[in-house]
């Protein structure tokens, strides 16, 4: 399902409590309130999984494997639904009901990738998050990069979407940039009150620290941000070509390309901003460095205005 739907099913959850969505006429009430009448499709077939009495089955299972196998069987037998839209419909109800998806995938996450996955998804609540490992927050999957006593830095572990780095083309930097401002307002105010309440400002600093071009631009403190070229050599794999110098190094072709490589909400592998603009020592700073398709860390850098390229934010996360 549309990771939108998700969201607002976890919303509902954390606003309303669980129990609403075990109410067939309750559910049906604060669905038609929260989506304002948008994911028409998803909210037909998530009631007719209520009426299948799909909900039920997996709140009192203790075998949500088997559980699993039994409503998708049923969806698809007695109610005429795909097998791919029973499971589409039964793993999005274990996922908001149970918050166990290391025996299922949710639909943000295709069976393909199903290996991929690095460690079991864990939910806040539950468990202290690693370095490394994947945790579920405010409708996203998160990838902990760095644990620091009571805070986390983390990064959204797939695509969330496509959008340019700056709507035009201009002379830009990551203060200035569009894509800066939609992080820090639009796409922050998704997250519930609870939910901002644990996202901690950062002062997001340059650094022309290896770089073949030094920044221009100034700190900013940001909610949420992208990485920088350093941070993703140093969160995800330094091979040491970076430190070559920068005349030589164009861009960073290593061993650790596989651990950069981010697929977008379909399986498929997608080019991703960082936020490290260049100066070329005049003013043409109207590029900006970005993570290949197959997981090279480019310095050869992008034009800014290209929309096709996917965003990764990226916070400092309490504890």
């Amino acid at each position: 399902m549309e990771q939108g739907f998700i969201d607002i099913l976890n919303k509902i959850i954390i606003e309303q409590g669980k129990d609403v969505l075990l109410n067939t006429s309750k559910c049906k009430a604060f669905l038609a309130d929260y989506t304002m009448n948008e994911y028409k499709k998803e909210c037909r077939l998530f009631l007719l999984a209520f009426e299948a009495g799909v909900h039920k089955a997996i709140e009192t299972t203790n075998d949500l494997t088997l559980c699993k196998k039994q409503q998708i069987k049923n969806l698809h037998e007695n109610y005429s639904l795909s097998e791919k839209a029973a499971a589409d419909i039964v793993d999005t109800l274990v996922f908001v009901l149970r918050g166990d998806v290391s025996k299922s995938i949710t639909m943000a996450l295709p069976l393909s990738d199903v290996n991929k996955i690095k460690q079991p998804i864990i939910q806040m609540s539950k468990s202290m998050p690693k370095k490394g490992s994947i945790i579920f927050f405010g409708g996203y999957d998160w990838l902990v990069l760095e644990v620091q006593n009571d805070k986390a830095l983390i990064l959204s572990e797939r695509i969330i979407e496509f959008r340019a780095y700056n709507k035009k083309l201009t002379n830009v930097k990551w203060e200035t940039c569009t894509l800066r401002s939609y992080l820090n307002a639009e796409f922050y105010n998704r997250f519930t009150h609870h939910d901002r309440s644990q996202i901690l400002e950062t002062n997001v600093i340059y650094s022309n620290k290896n770089m073949r071009y030094g920044h221009i631009g100034n700190p900013t403190k940001d909610m949420i941000f992208l990485l920088s070229i350093e941070e993703a050599v140093k969160y995800f794999g330094d091979s040491g070509q970076l430190k070559k110098g920068p005349i030589a190094v164009w861009h960073l072709n290593d061993q650790y390309n596989s651990e950069r490589i981010a697929n977008d909400v379909n399986g498929k592998p997608s080019r991703w901003w960082l936020r490290s603009p260049p100066s070329y020592g005049t003013s043409i700073i109207d590029f900006v460095a970005y993570v290949g398709s197959s997981g090279s860390l480019n310095i050869d850098l992008q034009n800014i205005f290209v929309e096709n390229f996917g965003v990764r934010p990226a916070f400092w996360l309490s504890l």
